[in-house]
């Protein structure tokens, strides 16, 4: 058949196809764009975590966390309504992502990491007189997945919403749907879940760039050791430095949370003020008596096995533990230590935390941009309230 005749061919089949369509297609079709109609657009998000389809007018806030030279973990949020507009009684969306600063999610964690957000959810909304009507697991695209809706009541009126929680190798995405229960499973809410896409992987840089840019320095009470922190997110890092000192004594504290796996790296700065020079023996002394026989009990010094050096005029002592877990903490099997000791000081770091978060090289840089002063010493004591000034603060 030559070309003319199968274009003739295709030709009269469409016609004849044509003839059997309802006429409202051709309505449709025929119709002026409604000016106030829904305008939705394919959105990436910076993360390289997901695409989907999503109205034009959105809130889009977004959190990286740099956690080696190279590596970066991202917790953001985008959301809007079915309708698009800012005020308006329509159905609320949101996609809310995290990444962990671990190792890659294993299976064996995926069942685990879901069913406890599930339950997060669901005791969270039964405190409230909630019925909790779906959870069920299922799998997007190749993707271990938790299906929710609840609904409850608020003013008389009754409200659903709708989630699904997505597990990839690095990440956690929950897609969130609210508002009147009535309309929780309409065509436009069935679309919003439908048209999202996944991807495995996190964001790593081209080229490496100085561990701890962009953080602050926090320097100790006494003036004898200086870290970088990172500003405050309520995802990584939600509680602010604790400081405290005495004449001899000071300690900083701060944590690091995995969204993620719902986990902690506790990070700990001492300093001890000898009054005689900081020698190996007092050094090593400290480490084990204050710090190794917190983790490990029946514990001998003898067998305390250290890594030691000389860097830019400071003697260095470190070594690493793998512990039981603690009942606080059933997830902690790792810690390292770090003593720093010069003149009559000795500094040490105390990093308590999970085997796949201290391979990543958090651990290893923030010990490695401790800036350790003991000539800038400075003690102030703590000025005492009046009485006057207590009963007023009791007061507040």
């Amino acid at each position: 058949m030559t070309f003319s005749k199968k274009k003739h061919l295709l030709k009269l089949v469409f016609i004849f196809l044509a003839t059997l369509m309802p006429v409202n297609v051709y309505a449709q079709f025929e119709e002026e764009e409604d000016p106030n109609e829904v305008k939705w657009e394919r959105f990436e998000s910076v993360t390289n975590i997901f695409t989907t389809k999503f109205p034009q007018k959105y809130k889009y806030k977004v959190f990286p966390f740099r956690f080696n030279e190279d590596t970066i973990a991202f917790s953001g949020e985008i959301a809007s309504t079915l309708d698009g507009q800012d005020k308006t009684n329509e159905k609320s969306i949101l996609i809310r992502v995290m990444q962990t600063f671990g190792d890659p999610i294993s299976k064996k964690e995926v069942k685990k990491i879901l069913d406890k957000e599930a339950k997060k959810y669901i005791e969270s909304i039964r405190s409230t007189g909630g019925t909790v009507l779906t959870n069920e697991d299922f799998v997007y695209n190749g993707f271990s997945a938790k299906r929710l809706y609840i609904t409850y009541k608020e003013k008389g009126e009754k409200f659903g919403m709708r989630m699904n929680i997505f597990l990839t190798d690095y990440s956690k995405i929950e897609q969130v749907l609210s508002g009147p229960a009535k309309s929780m499973y309409s065509y436009r809410s069935d679309d919003f879940f439908s048209s999202i896409k996944l991807y495995d992987g996190i964001t790593r840089s081209e080229k490496t760039a100085p561990f701890a840019r962009g953080w602050k320095s926090v320097t100790s009470k006494n003036n004898v050791f200086t870290v970088k922190l990172p500003p405050k997110n309520p995802d990584y890092t939600p509680i602010s430095p604790t400081l405290k000192a005495s004449k001899k004594k000071e300690y900083l504290f701060f944590e690091f949370t995995d969204p993620v796996r719902d986990e902690s790296l506790f990070y700990s700065v001492y300093s001890y003020k000898l009054g005689k020079a900081a020698t190996y023996e007092l050094s090593k002394n400290i480490l084990f008596s204050s710090h190794i026989t917190k983790f490990v009990k029946n514990a001998s010094i003898d067998h305390l096995k250290t890594e030691n050096s000389f860097i830019d005029g400071v003697n260095v002592m470190s070594t690493k533990l793998v512990v039981p877990s603690p009942a606080k903490f059933p997830y902690i099997d790792t810690i390292l230590l770090e003593a720093r000791y010069k003149n009559d000081t000795v500094v040490v770091q105390e990093i308590m935390t999970t085997a796949g978060h201290a391979r990543v090289g958090l651990p290893k840089n923030l010990m490695a941009s401790l800036k350790f002063h003991p000539e800038k010493y400075k003690y102030t004591p703590r000025k005492k309230k009046s009485k006057k000034k207590k009963n007023d603060d009791a007061k507040k």
